[in-house]
């Protein structure tokens, strides 16, 4: 039989009756600066062997290494908008890529093949305009925004960041700055993003560390709307656009279980999906009672 592959981002303005006849697979990355930093370092080993080896002096390693920091650090942020940014700006995995090119592309003038280059004589200043104003910041409209970038960049295209104890991320109370590898060895960055500490917090991002709330409330929030969404889709909608029996019948895919719901094909998985739903909603409902009430007794307690 025929069969067709599509793939897209998720958007609510995919028609409900193209999702009902297909079987979905959704793709997330995984969230947090190590995965971001190991996706990135996939990319460039991708890109080294397609180039037919590494090039370049010594100190190139640990620059591309700041590259892939810096590209975690924008990249994460926007997890956390509006705080981390203003809005969700599209950076992608291109935007590591141009910014490994452009910084191989400056080292390889001023090295002039050479196997050893002062951190002093990098083209720092040439680097830090072209990703400030064309790879990251070309694609911020927020002044506020773009001084943010210019703050990271400020921060980590400096020949400091070849000093042995470097800080990657702000010294908080009861805890060490994490510091760069002392390494300069592609090898040695990829052993220290493994063994990179599991408590990530969004401290390192420069952002307060009561931002992690945030974003778990604003995802609980937005997974209970999307539920709502999808209950309304099954429930009052049905299969929309398919009006007589025959195509309601080809709704339903084959090997697919479910029922008939108003004249519609509703899978098994979405009504097992409104029923979890409906638990947890009754359930928040009985949390948030009882904070209620106890908020009540206290207050009466006080007066």
């Amino acid at each position: 039989g025929f069969r067709i592959f599509l793939t897209s981002e998720i958007s609510p303005k995919l028609p409900a009756n193209l999702l009902v006849r297909s079987h979905v697979l959704v793709f997330e990355p995984s969230n947090g600066i190590q995965p971001s930093l190991l996706r990135s370092l996939e990319k460039h080993k991708s890109k080294v062997a397609t180039s037919g080896g590494a090039k370049g002096p010594r100190e190139l390693p640990r620059l591309h290494f700041i590259a892939s920091w810096i590209h975690a650090v924008i990249i994460e942020r926007l997890r956390y908008s509006p705080l981390g940014w203003a809005k969700k700006y599209e950076f992608s995995e291109g935007d590591f890529i141009r910014t490994v090119d452009t910084m191989d592309q400056w080292v390889a003038k001023v090295s002039d093949g050479r196997d050893n280059v002062s951190p002093k004589d990098l083209p720092w200043k040439a680097m830090f305009t072209l990703l400030g104003e064309s790879v990251y910041g070309g694609r911020i409209d927020n002044e506020f925004d773009q001084h943010l970038v210019r703050s990271f960049l400020s921060q980590f295209l400096s020949p400091e960041v070849y000093s042995r104890n470097f800080p990657l991320t702000p010294k908080r109370e009861g805890e060490e700055a994490l510091t760069i590898s002392t390494g300069f060895e592609p090898a040695d960055f990829e052993e220290w993003i493994m063994n990179m500490p599991s408590n990530q917090t969004p401290v390192w991002l420069g952002l307060p560390g009561e931002s992690q709330k945030m974003i778990q409330q604003q995802q609980g929030e937005q997974m209970l709307a999307d539920l709502v969404k999808i209950t309304d889709i099954f429930e009052e909608e049905g299969v929309e656009g398919v009006d007589d029996d025959e195509d309601k019948a080809a709704a339903a895919p084959a090997g697919q279980k479910g029922e008939r719901k108003d004249g519609a094909f509703v899978p098994e998985w979405a009504r097992r999906l409104q029923s979890t739903a409906s638990s947890w909603l009754g359930e928040m409902y009985e949390i948030n009672r009882g904070k209620l009430h106890k908020q009540l007794k206290e207050a009466v307690a006080k007066d």
